[in-house]
């Protein structure tokens, strides 16, 4: 996250601290290799399927966080 203040003309860099979403992509990733990400969306595709929508998002949430992980690792 970047602010430039228009008084001082300073520009403040804050770190912002990683989500629980990618704690957890991030140690899945680790723990599983890349294989997790395809895993993640068949988790996610089989709770949609039964009914359970919000997991699915979640699901495809944390794969879409993992994948980019992934890339930028690269």
């Amino acid at each position: 996250m970047r602010r430039d203040s228009q008084e001082t003309g300073l520009v403040v860099v804050r770190k912002m601290r990683p989500s629980a979403f990618e704690t957890v992509a991030a140690r899945m990733l680790a723990r599983n290799g890349v294989e997790i990400i395809w895993q993640l969306h068949l988790r996610a595709a089989a709770s949609y399927g039964r009914g359970n929508w919000l997991s699915a998002f979640a699901l495809v949430g944390i794969a879409d966080i993992a994948e980019r992980l992934w890339r930028n690792a690269k």
